[in-house]
């Protein structure tokens, strides 16, 4: 099983506290995700009370354009600290298993964000190119959170 991951990280214009109350939920995740991707979820889950983690939270269709499915996602929680990051442990019918890693750390007021991302697709050969795919999506999420707190 190959192994592939990269790292993206932004100084975002906000205290930890206050990037965490925004990003921390589907609505958010969709937000950045948008137009190019779109997760399904269930719309009964209260983000701001503890989570169950170490077990799948719900499963989630990855929808191309917010339409076309292109895999079904298993998202699992490893570790959640609110104000600090999650460490998210999936798969998905594309994926052996999706990592990805979001921490807040809290430099001179502004927030430093930093995602970490590793996967090992069902098909390595894919790996390169779904890398530099997944390195577009997190690099548009984080335009996207730079301007918002800019």
């Amino acid at each position: 099983m190959q192994v592939f991951s990269f790292e993206i990280k932004s100084e975002l214009n906000a205290n930890p506290t206050q990037v965490w109350q925004d990003i921390f939920n589907m609505k958010a995740v969709n937000r950045e995700l948008s137009p190019y991707a779109r997760m399904t979820y269930p719309k009964d889950i209260d983000w701001s009370k503890s989570l169950e983690t170490k077990q799948v939270l719900f499963s989630s269709w990855i929808l191309l354009f917010g339409f076309i499915p292109v895999d079904q996602h298993f998202l699992r929680f490893e570790e959640i600290n609110p104000g600090q990051g999650f460490h998210e442990y999936s798969y998905s019918i594309m994926h052996h298993f999706w990592r990805h890693k979001r921490n807040l750390e809290e430099k001179e007021g502004k927030t430093i964000l930093k995602d970490v991302v590793e996967f090992a697709p069902q098909a390595a050969l894919l790996g390169p190119i779904l890398r530099e795919l997944y390195k577009l999506v997190f690099r548009k999420r984080h335009q996207y959170l730079r301007k918002k707190y800019s």
